[in-house]
């Protein structure tokens, strides 16, 4: 899993780097996945692999943003594709993944093509603070994800009844 999420995206992303200096600049967009924002229960190794997509992503943004070559990461959600099928046949249910999609439906590969498509012709302008790039406008899709992902609810005290907001953790009483 590591070797082809993260150590394939890698090898690929060196070498359209080395491309993109050539030609003055590129776009570049990595298959990331909500898992490597939230992690999923029993699949330890592909959200890891899909944090570090993430995370790389990121630093192309900072070392190579000044030579013009952007980098993006889409999280597509679950898309019917020949591997989910496959799962399908052997039994596991996607209807909790669905249920929980924003449209209620697991993706289409067409749609997956269409994201990659808007990140591939977003905008270049880059913000610059103290001479390192940012992550570009459309780069903070994933923020977004990663924001909506750690909401919790809160009362109209502002009080977290879940006591998971920083500085406001449930103290455990048991000792040891």
């Amino acid at each position: 899993m590591l070797g082809v999420d993260l150590i394939g995206t890698w090898n690929c992303i060196r070498h359209e780097i080395a491309a993109f200096r050539a030609h003055g600049g590129g776009n570049i967009v990595n298959n990331a996945s909500n898992a490597g924002l939230t992690g999923v229960p029993n699949m330890a190794p592909y959200a890891a692999a899909k944090a570090g997509v993430i995370n790389l992503t990121m630093m192309v943004v900072i070392e190579h943003g000044p030579e013009n070559i952007r980098c993006n990461a889409i999280a597509p959600g679950t898309i019917e594709t020949p591997p989910v099928h496959r799962t399908k046949a052997e039994g596991f249910d996607f209807t909790i993944m669905a249920e929980r999609a924003p449209l209620r439906r697991l993706g289409r590969p067409e749609e997956a093509g269409e994201l990659v498509a808007l990140a591939a012709r977003s905008s270049p302008v880059m913000a610059k603070k103290k001479g390192r790039p940012k992550a570009p406008p459309d780069h903070s899709v994933i923020a977004r994800l990663r924001n909506r992902s750690e909401r919790r609810p809160i009362r109209r005290d502002g009080s977290d009844p879940c006591g998971t907001r920083p500085g406001n953790r449930r103290r455990s009483t048991r000792s040891g």
